[in-house]
């Protein structure tokens, strides 16, 4: 499978059901040490702390940071991630500094920071700070850290070795675990306020340099692009604030790449382009704004941004991001269906993988230093639209260069195809003719 203008990377996203089985998960893979170096190692030991502290409550650090050295002296297989509490990145920075703390933080205003916050919150019953979490091989093993080393010292590494998990959840089963059959509620995600004004998508990358990390209420009338992202359970496409000028339309600009989970595929499949090409779509773009959601800027303009919801709400503690309704998406049983269109294939891949059906297309790119005709090919469901490479034999390359030849004037193709779905969820096509005769095992196909 190829994206056109969209780079993929790995980025974590936060949800409404993290919970304190997933703590090293939600830590993500990015963290910052005390001198500001970004570090895209994540920690690894038997025995991790989550301490979560602010400059307010220093009495407690420097006697943590003793206990850690002596600990690292002795070659324990033990390490601390911090979880900052104050009101800015700069803030947390002089802290880290002023208390000379020699173990990594999740970044300040990153979606992990706020994951763990919502976990030990909500899920691990704590309101106060300084908390120090320990666990072990992956399981909570106490809340109750902190006591342990003002009380016992450089004993708590013993006594945490052999303690009981407090929290031994599946982190597969349980909570964590939710069907589509299953009542739904409107997620709810504790983030910072947005920024005061609202962007169009056309307009973020020229203001992304001074609102990486920031959340943004993006306004926006198309998603380009839209597909499954491999194996995880979520999607990622292209915001647009296209605009129509004598019937054309022009969305030249970049947009904003964003990924969100799949539950949320229903509130966007509203806002694909129509079939075909995009410079007949021109229905749905009577303001370049009729859409909007709230998103956590990344870091360039090949990352994607993470949507949060689509709605905000004051609260004392930061704010809430929800959905309006729990926009589960309306998904199609295609097993059944004989005939589907690229955009089924790349939404809905694992319902069509290993299967044989007509793939209904419009526009078609030819592979790179392919002459025309040749394969592999691109085909999409229009423009704008993402694209899925089809492989075929020589039979078939009139077809596809006839194609792409009348590619001025698109024009609704079938194929009948093999949908295959890759171990990294990498979606492809295998052509085999044309047009089908017979039925069952007796099926032939032809160009």
């Amino acid at each position: 499978m190829k994206k056109m203008g969209c780079v993929l990377f790995m980025a974590f996203y936060l949800t409404d059901i993290a919970t304190a089985s997933d703590m090293i998960k939600s830590a993500g893979s990015v963290f910052v040490n005390s001198a500001g170096e970004k570090i895209e190692t994540p920690p690894s030991a038997k025995l991790i702390g989550f301490y979560f502290s602010s400059r307010q409550f220093q009495k407690f650090t420097p006697q943590l940071v003793e206990f850690y050295s002596n600990l690292k002296k002795e070659g324990t297989d033990f390490e601390i991630i911090s979880v900052n509490f104050d009101k800015s990145e700069a803030e947390m920075m002089q802290y880290m500094q002023e208390a000379k703390m020699p173990w990594l933080a999740v970044p300040h205003t990153s979606l992990a920071a706020q994951a763990l916050k919502q976990i030990k919150k909500d899920e691990l019953k704590i309101t106060g700070i300084p908390n120090l979490i320990i666990l072990r091989d992956r399981q909570v093993i106490t809340t109750n850290g902190r006591v342990d080393v003002s009380k016992i010292g450089s004993g708590a590494y013993k006594k945490w070795l052999t303690m009981e998990p407090e929290i031994t959840q599946d982190p597969v089963a349980g909570k964590n675990e939710k069907s589509f059959d299953e009542p739904q509620k409107a997620a709810t995600y504790k983030l910072p306020p947005p920024e005061e004004e609202p962007c169009l998508a056309i307009e973020i990358n020229e203001k992304r340099s001074a609102l990486v990390g920031k959340i943004v209420k993006i306004k926006f009338n198309r998603i380009n692009n839209l597909q499954k992202e491999g194996k995880k359970p979520q999607y990622t496409g292209n915001l647009r604030s296209s605009e129509k000028s004598s019937g054309n339309i022009y969305t030249s600009h970049p947009g904003i790449q964003v990924i969100f989970p799949q539950e949320r595929l229903g509130y966007f499949t509203k806002f694909i382009p129509n079939f075909g090409h995009s410079q007949n779509d021109v229905s749905s773009l009577i303001k370049p704004d009729n859409g909007e959601v709230y998103v956590q800027i990344g870091r360039t303009a090949k990352e994607d941004s993470t949507v949060v919801g689509d709605r905000y709400e004051h609260t004392d503690d930061g704010g809430e991001y929800k959905w309006s309704t729990y926009t589960d998406a309306d998904v199609p049983d295609l097993t059944a269906k004989d005939t589907v269109t690229v955009d089924d294939v790349l939404l809905f891949p694992d319902q069509l993988n290993g299967k044989t059906v007509a793939v209904e297309f419009y526009c078609l790119v030819k592979s790179k230093n392919k002459p025309t005709g040749e394969s592999p090919v691109y085909i999409a469901s229009g423009g704008g639209h993402a694209y899925v490479q089809i492989d075929f034999p020589p039979e078939g390359k009139e077809f596809f260069k006839d194609i792409t030849d009348q590619q001025d004037f698109a024009k609704l193709a079938t194929v009948y195809a093999v949908v295959n779905v890759s171990r990294d969820g990498s979606v492809s096509l295998k052509a085999k003719g044309r047009r089908a005769s017979g039925s069952g095992d007796d099926v032939t196909y032809k160009w």
